[in-house]
């Protein structure tokens, strides 16, 4: 707490000079206080008269994405977005009443893949690593016991493929330039 205009500059200090912002999107239901606020951590017991839970569709997480990027971008013209997509499995739902947890698992990633693309499209310096593809679709036994962790080899692969898609690919696209 008494850190926090401190805390707060360095956060702008760092977006005003970051050329590479990586974002991992992870779920796409939060908390909404009476005023539209939101938090996206369970609240505590006693919190519960003051909130509501709400599950953001499409539109609403690509509007605050891009909120996000433009207000960025209007004080760094050379930052870049990479976005993935979180493969963790949900722990709870707040939709519990409604919806199994698989399903609303299976929503939400849908959701927060769909609206990553939406922005990858509209924005020349937006990118897509398909992290959450390569750990649910590609490696084989990528998850730990519990089933909510992924083992270390399969953080590699995704590290392996960021190198891939990111760094390989520029330094080639940059020594062409220079050719």
């Amino acid at each position: 707490v008494n850190d926090y205009d401190r805390h707060i500059a360095a956060c702008r200090k760092s977006l005003e000079e970051v050329e590479v912002f990586i974002i991992t999107l992870g779920l796409n239901e939060c908390w909404e206080f009476r005023d539209g606020t939101v938090m996206s951590r369970n609240p505590r017991a006693n919190m519960y008269p003051l909130v509501k839970h709400k599950t953001l569709t499409v539109k609403e997480n690509v509007d605050n994405i891009q909120t996000f990027y433009d207000i960025v971008k209007q004080h760094n013209p050379n930052f870049k977005l990479i976005i993935s997509v979180s493969p963790i499995p949900f722990l709870a739902t707040g939709r519990a009443q409604e919806h199994h947890i698989i399903s609303a698992n299976t929503h939400s990633k849908s959701v927060l893949r769909v609206a990553a693309q939406q922005l990858i499209d509209a924005n020349p310096d937006m990118y897509y690593l398909p992290s959450y593809e390569l750990v649910t679709e590609c490696i084989k036994d990528a998850w730990g016991d519990d089933h909510r962790h992924v083992k270390p080899a399969a953080v590699e692969q995704v590290v392996e493929m960021f190198k891939e898609i990111f760094i390989k690919a520029s330094s080639k696209a940059l020594t062409e330039k220079t050719a």
